[in-house]
């Protein structure tokens, strides 16, 4: 996760498949130049975010 501003509303920059919170490098400072406090998460699975203890087959297959 990233995150970039110390005050202000939260920004949530959410990744899409198969990209990390670093899609938003280039991005995640700008909300914070206004007020904002941008954050970047890695969605679940992603990255160094802990990832599901499952497989999708065991769900639907």
């Amino acid at each position: 996760m990233h995150i970039a501003g110390k005050e202000g509303p939260p920004v949530l920059l959410i990744h899409g498949f198969p990209e990390l919170w670093s899609t938003w490098i280039y991005q995640i400072n700008h909300p914070a130049a206004d007020g904002f406090h941008g954050v970047a998460p890695d969605m679940r699975g992603y990255g160094t975010s802990t990832h599901i203890s499952r497989v999708i087959m065991e769900y639907v297959g």
